[in-house]
């Protein structure tokens, strides 16, 4: 099934999905964000505005860029989805 990676917020218990670790061109990247209004994974510009959009939305807070493999459960938490951050961005 594989390695999920994802950033989350402790504090206010929200996280950005983005998905699998991929090895392209001899290098590993993550898959992207999931669009829900495209049905569709996303590796473009906008993920950088959604990334952008949460960072500035939880600043001073602590973030822990982690994957599904170790302790830190996400599973109370609410995922923040790409479409929402592309809004508010």
């Amino acid at each position: 099934m594989g390695t999920y990676y994802h950033l989350s917020c402790g504090q206010c218990r929200q996280y950005l999905h983005f998905g699998k670790k991929l090895r392209k061109d001899n290098k590993d990247k993550l898959q992207g964000m999931y669009s829900e209004k495209t049905n569709t994974w996303v590796n473009d510009a906008r993920i950088w505005d959604a990334l952008q959009a949460f960072l500035l939305e939880h600043r001073g807070h602590v973030l822990i860029f982690d994957n599904d493999d170790n302790d830190i459960a996400i599973e109370d938490s609410v995922e923040v989805e790409l479409d929402h951050l592309l809004k508010i961005g």
